[in-house]
């Protein structure tokens, strides 16, 4: 076989090839040119897309702020509606510095006929029930489960978890614990008062006789706390009362019962 020197870059048969390499580079430049243009596009894009999201989101914390402003409005608005209540029905219990308090008087009282009223009853059913022939007084159940919720600076847990299965009884002490922070907030010595007279009339300015009692009855005991903010009744004691007793009427009870 005859050898043949190497083709020379000059030599025409090697100009095809490097034609077709120059418009492989050609192309190769046209498509990165197309990649950088497709790519500034996307970046272009993303850009409008976070501009589009910045402003959104400036708009939405408008709305937030719009909205927070209405709410604020609405809550103070509702409590001096409240307040207006209590007014009505206790001309002389109502100034500016207590208006925080009558939502937790609002609250107390839901606490006390929603939560509290079903509970003392399925407990009265459930100690009948294991005692037959014996009367269990409903107003004796609730009674003590106002006083171990209001009737000391701490709650008594032991005594509610005693009357309640553990749902009803985490659930009733967890609630009375969220009123109770939120009455010691505003201030002005609000306290749950438990003191009563053994043996006297109703008194008409800060106890109401409780469900079927006679009002003209002599007061017995306390179902639930009067709410008291200084020297003012948000919210009225409820006593039961009974026939006239046997002997004079008996102190019963302190007026710091329950202060917060």
């Amino acid at each position: 076989m005859e050898d043949r020197p190497p083709p020379r870059p000059g030599d025409p048969a090697q100009r095809p090839r490097y034609t077709d390499i120059l418009a492989e580079i050609g192309r190769m430049l046209d498509g990165m040119r197309d990649d950088q243009l497709l790519l500034r596009e996307t970046i272009r894009r993303h850009v409008v897309g976070w501009e589009d999201g910045a402003r959104h989101i400036r708009e939405l914390e408008q709305a937030v702020n719009g909205l927070r402003a209405e709410v604020g409005d609405l809550d103070r608005r509702f409590t001096e509606l409240l307040a207006e209540r209590f007014r009505q029905e206790q001309p002389d219990t109502t100034t500016a510095a207590h208006l925080d308090h009558y939502e937790v008087a609002e609250k107390f009282q839901l606490f006390v006929e929603q939560e509290l009223g079903p509970v003392a009853r399925e407990i009265t059913r459930r100690l009948e029930a294991g005692r037959p022939g014996e009367q269990v007084s409903r107003a004796h159940v609730l009674a003590e489960l106002c006083r171990a919720l209001f009737g000391d600076k701490t709650i008594d847990d032991k005594t509610v978890y005693q009357y309640c299965g553990p749902d009803d009884a985490a659930r009733l002490v967890g609630t009375a614990g969220q009123i109770r922070d939120l009455a010691s907030r505003p201030g002005h010595g609000a306290m749950w008062d438990f003191h009563f007279r053994a043996g006297s009339h109703v008194d008409h300015r800060y106890q109401r006789a409780w469900g079927p009692c006679d009002p003209d009855g002599f007061v017995a005991f306390p179902v639930t706390p009067a709410y008291r903010v200084g020297h003012r009744i948000l919210v009225h004691q409820q006593v039961v009362t009974e026939v006239p007793p046997a002997g004079p009427a008996r102190e019963s009870g302190t007026p710091g019962d329950g202060q917060q």
